[in-house]
Formats: C-alpha cells, structure tokens, sequence
C-alpha cells in the first residue's frame, strides 16, 4: 500500500531508511548522532566471559520504558521488512520506547545506513532508546534475542513489554507475524491494552502460530501448517534437543515434572511475539545466556539442539506455570468505501438540473429521522465542495486520527452513450491524484452497473429510469479505460498486492461473456508496464446474491459489501466467512446504516456508534477464532465514508457528531486477544 508495508504480499512496500529519512532530517539530527556513545556501556563483561554480538551504535533516552522492539536480522532485504512494524510501533505510543535491531551472518548495514536509521527512529519518536549490534555467524533468532535482553539488562536499561521479531528470508509466516504484531499503531494499543487489563496474560502471538503436540489444523493458519509443518502435526522436539529443554527447565527451578512437560510442549512458529518482561521463564533464560553462549557458538549438533530448546523453553514454561498465552488475528486494516460527488457533476446537472449534488437531494428530502452533516463550527465537514483541497484534506486528518487505512474511490467509466466523458466523476480522484489530498493509500471500486434515476443500478423492464447504459465496449475500449486507469496504478499511494494494483469490480457478473477477455487483456498490460499483473476483487452481498461467481477463478478475492451484505454476513459486521464465496481471498465488512429514501428507495438498517463499536469488535474477535482465514493483508471494508443520501457514512453527523469515528477507533484498540484453551495435565507440580 502506499502507506509503509509489511511484506512481499503486502501493498507498496515502505523504501528502505536511506529514503525515509530526509536530508533535511538528517543534517538537523547530524550532531545529536555525533554526539551519541560508542560501544561501551553495554560490554562489560566478565573475565573469560563469550558474548553473542558486540554493540556497534546506540542512543539511550530512557533507562525505563513501556516497550521494546528486538529485532534478529538475517537477511539482506532487513529494510522494507521491518519498516512497517517500526513505523507503527513507534507511532503507538508517547512513551520512552526501545529499538534493539542485531545484524547477524554479515548482514550489518553500512555506517551511512546505520546514522540514517539512529536519524529515522528519533525523527519518528523522541524518546526512544536505539541500539545496533552485529554478530558473526551466530544463531539468528531466539539465543539473539535474549543476548539482547540481557545487555539491555547489564546496562540498566528496563522495558515493560517486549516484541520479539525476527527478520529472514521472505514468507507468508513472518509476513503474518508482522500483520499480527504490528500492523497498525492501533494493533499495538490493542497488544498494550491486553497486557495492562489481563495480569495473567504474559504472551501473545500471532492467530495461528502458537504449535503443540494436540494442535489441530483448524487451529493452524495456512502457512504455519503448509511450510513450517509440511501438513502434518508436530510430535514434540527431538531427542537432543528434549535434552536442553529438560535441562534449562531444571536450571529455572531444580525441580519439575518431565512427563508434564514434554506433554505441554509448546512453541511459537516463525519465533516473533509480544511478551511481558517480568515473566519468570524469561529471565531464566536471560540469566543462562552468559553460560550458553559459549556452547551456542560451536555450531555443531548439540548448539543446534539448544537453540531448538530455547525456542520452546519460555512458552512450555508459562504454561507450566500456568500463565496465559494468547494470539491476535492481523491487523484490520480499514478501507472506507468513498462516494466521490459533492460537486458539480455534468451529468447529473443533465438528468437532475442545474447545482444538483446529493446535498440538494438530502436537505429537500421531507422526512424524518435522517443524519446531516455536523457543521463546521462544531468541528465537522459541514456541506462541502469536494473541489476543496482543504476538505479532501481535513477528511484525511480524521480518517488517519480514527483508523481509517485508506479509501476505495468508486470509479465510474460507461460503455454508453450519454455521458460527456466516459469517465463519469473523474474529478475527485484526479485532484487526489494531482494535489495529494486525501494522503492516504486507495484503490478505484468501478461501479460498472448502467446510471439510473434512483441510483440502483436496476432500470424498469422497459428500460425506462436508465440514464446512462452500459455496454462495456471490446478491445479498444478496453485499452482506453487501462490507459485512464494507469495514470493512478503508478501513484504510489494507490494500494497494491504483490506488485499488481488493486481494482475491484463491484458487480463482475454484468460484463458477461467479456470479462474474461477483457481482464486478460488488462493483466497483459500490466505486465508491460512493469507490474507483476492486477489484483481484482469483486463485491458480494443480498442483492448480488444469485449472480456470484460468475467466472470467479479469473478474480482474486471478494469483499463483504456493507451494508447489502448484513443478511449474509452475520449482521452489521461480517463474522464468517461466507461459503458462497469461491475467490481465493475473502475480506470482511461492516455497515454504518442504510436509508433509502433520498433516493426514492426502500430498505433500511439503523445503526447506532454503540451497535457499530459492539459489531466490530465481535468481528475482529472471530477474526481471532478462525486463524485458517487466508488474506494477503487483512482488509477491512466499511460502508461507508460519505454516502450521505444512503445514510452510510464515518463523517461526523449532527446527531452523533464524531461517534462513528470514535466507535471505530476504540474497537480497532481493543481487539481481543484468544486465550489460548487450559491443558489437562497430570500433575499439578509446575516450574
């Protein structure tokens, strides 16, 4: 996406540090870098003592913090992996704040790079700790991370909750790692959140990677089962690597019930998660890595074999201690659905005379009981002119401010006579696109039904009420609606996935017998243009109902259509997925009301903030519940930003003024972390 991203899979990936820090930034922070310490306040040893990484530059800002990232680097490509994660951590809190990145296996940055990185971080947070350490050759993943710690520790440096993330080659599971743990600065109040109202509650993984010996497969995400189990159960840790295991959980207590243990044998794939400081098996194990060190650095059978222990040590501990373990769903990441009108529009001063907007259709509209925008004097948009870059500006603050992740613009091109342009409403995404207003990552919805006069998209059967038809056009029709639309693929901001732009179709199924040539030919030319093809969604919903999957192997995915999609979906928001649904990818939604009546229409759904804020949390904790969801990035689709004549709108309004936005904010900082389930044991003897 445009905004940082996570990993292969996800949406235009954040430059590496050289580009986000500024020249600007850089020689203002110049002499605050020249001035930080070098290696000294975390290397002391004791004599004959083997350590894992030396120090290579830190700055410290505080010896006690909320929260500490420690990233284990082994791979090259460290930069567009950990900036999403970096970017939203620090963005979460106020609070002193600590980043530990060790370089392992000679992928150390150059000395330019690392005073660009100390110069990025203390631009983004000025209170956070940063330190920089590089190890040859050794373990790249847990004997890393509590080598870390433990110099935190000896240089008094203290942290409340720590992340643990682990940077190597790319793939599904560190990209669910990154989502799960970080993906938005609101996923990391959540985490922070759990911890400071659950005491008990000492660690918390990503949906799907916490494995023990009894794990099924429904409680297993895709690419924990598929890669790191090669479809198949994990049986517990081999024999050497049993033997480190039994010895460090001796070392934490002198006593402890083997049997128990091995049967509540439990680890964490992919090796990245949050943890509380303070838990009692962690600093066993901090405490034993001046001791183990020697022995991990030989590199032969028996250093692998700890290493393996060490992965399994601090969870099956916790357990036996009987603390709790929990996992987080990846982080919603919400895409409003935005009408791109509240303006003067050709067409429809055509159809509905001269000025129309649907301003004019909401306040001559004679009923009761409709919300209307909040006035500018009580901090709101009022009615506006989307003309107005300061609008489309202010709109971007409150998404941002509220969780909105970005926009999906509805897109409008007709294969019919009777518009003046085949693109009907170009010009709000073209200022977007131009004047950079709203700053927030988006994609085009193409509303690809015929216009009619009650804005359903269904005429009468004679035709009649159809204002502006559709027939889609063949080949060269085809390329001028891919040459409009590439002038925004190649915006940075527009969102992608794996390199291909997304584009959602809302109704794929009217296109017939010329979709299938029509997206072969868009995908040929993606390609040409150096993208690695087209991500195309489609809509699903009641009144779509008997129409989908229409051809749906030629889609990518689908997205719950609120608010159509409540009688389907699970109510207001989506709690399942649907079973109807044959697209490789399935996003869920939500609804914020719907009223028909502006537009001549019937139905409705009344939604209060306090119904929306219930819904959304129920959803994002099923989210949890089904961790075999296969999403390249888990969006989130709400209906909608501001479809104002159909009531469906996040805007403040004049009868709950910010209450959308509020509801929306506290349920994407509260999502719930799922326990994980109490096991049997044989003995009530524990660590």
């Amino acid at each position: 996406m445009a905004a940082p991203s996570l990993h292969g899979l996800a949406m235009n990936r954040m430059r590496p540090f050289a580009a986000l820090c500024s020249l600007l930034l850089c020689k203002l922070l110049a002499p605050v870098l020249a001035q930080a310490p070098e290696g000294s306040l975390l290397e002391h040893r004791e004599e004959g003592e083997v350590r894992l990484a030396e120090v290579r530059r830190y700055v410290l800002r505080a010896r006690k913090a909320r929260l500490g990232l420690f990233v284990q680097i082994g791979h090259h490509d460290w930069a567009s992996q950990i900036s999403q994660c970096l970017e939203e951590v620090l963005s979460a809190t106020d609070e002193p704040t600590g980043v530990h990145l060790n370089f392992v296996n000679g992928t150390a940055p150059s000395d330019d790079e690392v005073e660009e990185l100390l110069g990025y971080v203390q631009g983004k947070h000025s209170k956070a700790n940063i330190f920089v350490t590089n190890s040859a050759g050794a373990a790249a993943d847990m004997p890393q991370f509590l080598m870390q710690l433990d110099s935190a520790t000896r240089g008094g440096v203290d942290y409340d909750i720590l992340l643990k993330l682990r940077v190597s080659p790319r793939d599904d599971v560190q990209q669910l790692a990154s989502q799960a743990l970080c993906g938005t600065r609101f996923h990391v109040r959540s985490v922070l959140n759990a911890f400071a109202s659950r005491p008990s509650l000492d660690l918390i993984a990503p949906a799907g990677t916490i494995v023990d010996r009894k794990t099924s497969k429904k409680h297993l995400a895709p690419s924990v089962f598929n890669k790191v189990l090669g479809n198949r159960s994990w049986r517990g840790f081999s024999e050497g690597s049993a033997k480190g295991f039994r010895s460090l959980l001796l070392m934490n207590t002198g006593h402890v019930g083997l049997n128990e243990a091995e049967d509540l044998a439990t680890y964490v794939a992919g090796g990245s998660f949050w943890l509380r400081r303070e838990a009692e098996p962690l600093k066993t194990a901090v405490a034993a890595i001046p001791r183990l060190a020697p022995l991990i650095q030989k590199k032969n059978d028996e250093a692998q074999a700890l290493e393996l222990a060490l992965e399994g040590f601090v969870t099956t501990a916790l357990r036996l201690r009987g603390r709790s373990l929990a996992t987080m769903p990846p982080a919603p990441k919400v895409i409003a659905m935005y009408y791109p009108q509240f303006h003067q529009v050709p067409e429809l001063e055509k159809f509905f005379g001269d000025g129309y907007t649907d301003w004019k259709a909401l306040q001559d509209f004679k009923g009761e009981g409709l919300r209307k925008p909040l006035s500018e004097e009580r901090g709101g948009l009022g009615f506006y002119d989307l003309m107005k870059r300061q609008v489309r500006g202010r709109q971007a603050q409150l998404a941002k401010q509220h969780g909105v992740h970005g926009f999906s613009y509805y897109h409008y091109w007709f294969g019919g006579e009777g518009g003046q342009n085949k693109s009907v409403m170009w010009k709000v995404p073209y200022q977007v696109l131009h004047d950079g207003q709203p700053n927030l990552p988006y994609f085009f919805t193409w509303a690809n039904e015929p216009w009619t006069r009650k804005f359903s998209g269904q005429a009468g059967e004679d035709g009649t009420g159809t204002l502006i038809p559709q027939t889609y056009g063949d080949r060269e029709h085809w390329e001028e609606h891919f040459e409009h639309l590439m002038q925004y693929f190649k915006d940075h901001r527009y969102m992608k996935i794996d390199n291909k732009p997304v584009f959602a179709i809302l109704r794929p199924q009217l296109l017939e017998q010329k979709l299938e040539p029509m997206l072969k030919l868009w995908r040929s030319l993606a390609v040409e243009k150096g993208f690695s093809g087209l991500y195309i969604l489609s809509s699903v919903g009641r009144r779509f109902y008997e129409e989908h999957n229409y051809k749906a192997e030629l889609l990518d995915g689908a997205f719950h259509h609120a608010p159509s999609c409540r009688d389907l979906c699970g109510g207001v928001a989506s709690d399942r997925d649907l079973y109807l649904v044959k697209e490789q990818h399935q996003y869920w939604g939500a609804a914020t009301g719907f009223d028909g009546r502006v537009h001549g229409n019937s139905g409705a759904l009344h939604v209060t903030p306090k119904t929306f804020q219930q819904a959304l949390v129920g959803s994002f904790a099923n989210m949890t519940a089904m961790p075999q969801r296969h999403v390249p990035e888990n969006l989130f689709f709400v209906g909608s930003w501001n479809h104002w004549a159909e009531q469906h709108t996040l805007e403040p309004d004049d009868k709950y003024v910010f209450g959308y936005l509020q509801a929306l904010r506290n349920a994407l900082e509260h999502v719930k972390p799922r326990e994980l389930e109490a096991r049997e044991t044989a003995t009530q003897e524990t660590v």
